[in-house]
């Protein structure tokens, strides 16, 4: 059994134990735009075009629970696509330059509210928490050749995020958010080659970046305070 597995596991059994205490629980589903802060440029046709590791967009569904007054867990998976496509077509030659790359992710954590005295406004919160992350296939073609396809190692990260809670009714809220990611993807296999033949930008991706988020929240258990 690999860490992988064992985070999983451990994850499932700590969720499944807080599911049972929790004095409110709520459904959460979020939609990000991701914001990279490393970028790698391509050729198209003599002119450079970027693409980020830790750009995309994406979206998650998953559970947050009450641990005691004010602080809460959460636990979702997601899956993030990044995209950057080029193409022109002139009497009758093509020329494509493209990336693309989807990841699957877990993440996990804690957030912290803080009640405010406003009749829109229920709350501010900051939390943090961890991102495993299990990445897809990257594929990249420079004017119209293709360049293979490159796996990457499931990784480990760390979250770091802030918001407020917008009260909709008391079993709806809606949360505009801002997260950081500090995650990086080391290359598993390349099928032109040995890894070690790809550039080091693409050997060892950086996926660090913001998130800038929107979260629907149903509240299925308590909700008294229906703020959270």
């Amino acid at each position: 059994m690999n860490r992988t597995h064992l985070l999983i596991i451990s994850a499932l059994i700590i969720v499944s134990s807080s599911l049972a205490s929790a004095q409110q629980l709520n459904l959460i589903g979020r939609t990000n735009i991701g914001i990279g802060f490393d970028y790698i440029s391509q050729d198209f046709k003599g002119l450079k075009t970027f693409y980020s590791p830790g750009g995309g967009m994406g979206v998650e569904a998953g559970l947050e629970g009450e641990i005691q007054n004010d602080l809460f867990w959460y636990g979702t998976v997601g899956f993030t696509y990044n995209l950057n496509f080029h193409y022109e077509e002139i009497n009758g030659q093509t020329t494509k330059t493209s990336y693309s790359w989807n990841k699957k992710f877990f993440t996990g954590g804690v957030n912290k509210y803080f009640d405010i005295n406003n009749k829109y406004i229920g709350n501010f919160y900051g939390g943090g928490g961890l991102m495993l992350a299990i990445p897809g296939i990257m594929r990249r073609t420079i004017n119209s050749t293709y360049q293979g396809r490159i796996k990457y190692k499931t990784s480990l990260g760390l979250l770091i995020h802030g918001g407020a809670t917008l009260t909709i009714t008391d079993n709806f809220l809606l949360r505009p958010e801002i997260r950081y990611r500090y995650i990086n993807f080391k290359a598993e296999s390349y099928t032109r080659g040995d890894v070690s033949s790809l550039e080091s930008e693409l050997r060892k991706a950086q996926g660090q970046g913001l998130d800038i988020s929107v979260t629907i929240v149903k509240t299925i258990k308590g909700g008294g305070r229906g703020r959270r």
